[in-house]
């Protein structure tokens, strides 16, 4: 039996559901594969805090030295962020330790530097973890699909953000409402910034965009709107218009060299299988010249989902290590310069809350007609003194709907431009 001394840095969440996994799986991974995980130092900022999982005696501590001294063969990250845990990566990869982290923030911002260090070493470096959860989209886009020509990535990719609009749609909370049940349920942050605003979606598309187009993108490439806006009108609007409404992030690939990424609160057709995925699920839309449509989804939130992600790839790596077959780095070409990521084109829902006149709704009409935008489908609520004026808009860029809307803020019937949102049939 092959012996494997494993490195973890971080034991929250996600280290102590993988160490669990670790020593739950251990007599089927020495039957299948004929290894045996040891789990040699696990390295975090306070070694006596109790953890509820037992290890042996020194295995836990606080001295990045030490941890090195165990000479692990594979180093695991699970603690997210950058700072210390950039260099600790970077350190693993030029003593030739591969390494496997779930850590989106670092992928997405560091990536580029990671893999070529990655390949300067000749050893892996693994993300699976770090997107979407326990759904194995990294896999498929990186191996399965490496020979498909990728139009389209469309995905669900934040579980906190899922939670809120679930509730918000099926239970009819506010937003402040539904966001304060995801933190009870323990779904959201005590600050939850990163995940409604959309940050921890963009990180994770410009990833998966990166690994099918081959050229590395940044977060700040990412045009990116979060969900603290939203309103329970918009959902009563989306649902009358016959739509769920979902945080998505969206990558469409004109050609090799060429992109339209962003992530927005976003109006999805009920056709669209992302429309019926509820709470802490996530969900990816692949579209392939060759392939049609290929739709993953599964949970992505969690300490279970994400170790069990962290541990697929600790067995593949595992089994490449004892074969002396590593280096199967991602191959990326450099980065994408900021000039081939060009605006699209989308279907769009608005609303604009005007003054309740004769007219007014004509009017309204008539700027989306100068603007050469046409009208899909309109409605109007009136109520005593103003009226809420819903649309759902054909194709458009989102510069000439601004410029449009633009407009209709200056006329004198306007009392507000409530929201504007992309449309995903």
């Amino acid at each position: 039996m092959i012996k494997l001394k494993i490195g973890l840095i971080g034991f929250g969440t996600v280290g102590t559901a993988l160490i669990k996994r670790v020593q739950n799986n251990n007599k089927l991974v020495e039957t299948r594969l004929g290894i045996t995980l040891e789990i040699v130092s696990v390295l975090v900022k306070n070694k006596s805090k109790q953890r509820g999982v037992e290890l042996a005696e020194g295995v836990v501590t606080d001295d990045v030295e030490a941890f090195f001294a165990t000479d692990p063969q594979l180093v695991v990250e699970v603690v997210g962020g950058l700072g210390e845990v950039e260099d600790l990566v970077a350190r693993s990869l030029a003593s030739k330790i591969p390494v496997i982290t779930a850590n989106k923030e670092l992928i997405a911002q560091k990536g580029l530097e990671l893999f070529s260090k990655a390949e300067s070493a000749g050893v892996d470096l693994y993300c699976e973890a770090a997107v979407a959860g326990g759904i194995p989209v990294v896999r498929v886009v990186r191996t399965s699909l490496l020979g498909e020509d990728i139009k389209i990535i469309a995905g669900i990719l934040n579980g906190t953000c899922n939670v809120i609009l679930t509730k918000m749609s099926d239970e009819n909370m506010s937003y402040e409402e539904a966001l304060k049940l995801a933190q009870d349920l323990g779904f959201a942050e005590t600050d939850p910034h990163m995940d409604v605003s959309g940050k921890d979606s963009a990180a994770k598309i410009a990833i998966l965009t990166s690994i099918a187009l081959g050229r590395w993108i940044t977060l700040e490439q990412v045009e990116t709107k979060g969900i603290e806006s939203i309103s329970k009108e918009d959902i009563k609007s989306c649902k009358l218009f016959g739509y769920e409404l979902k945080l998505i992030a969206n990558t469409k690939i004109v050609d090799g060299n060429t992109i339209n990424i962003g992530v927005s609160p976003t109006f999805v057709a009920k056709t669209n299988p992302l429309s019926a995925i509820k709470n802490e699920n996530n969900a990816v839309l692949i579209n392939g010249t060759t392939l049609g449509e290929l739709t993953l989804s599964g949970p992505g939130a969690g300490g279970d989902p994400t170790a069990t992600a962290v541990y697929g790839d600790l067995l593949d790596v595992a089994q490449k290590v004892i074969m002396n077959k590593q280096g199967d780095v991602l191959k990326v070409s450099g980065a994408l310069d900021s000039s081939s990521i060009v605006e699209g084109v989308s279907k769009y829902y608005v609303s604009v809350k005007v003054k309740n006149e004769p007219g007014v709704l004509a009017k309204v009409a008539v700027i989306f007609g100068n603007s050469k935008i046409s009208i899909q489908q309109i409605s109007q609520l009136a109520k005593k003194d103003s009226a809420l004026i819903s649309l759902s808009l054909n194709e458009c860029s989102k510069s000439d709907l601004d410029l449009c809307l633009e407009e209709i803020e200056k006329q004198a019937f306007t009392i507000t431009v409530n929201s504007s949102y992309p449309i995903l049939d």
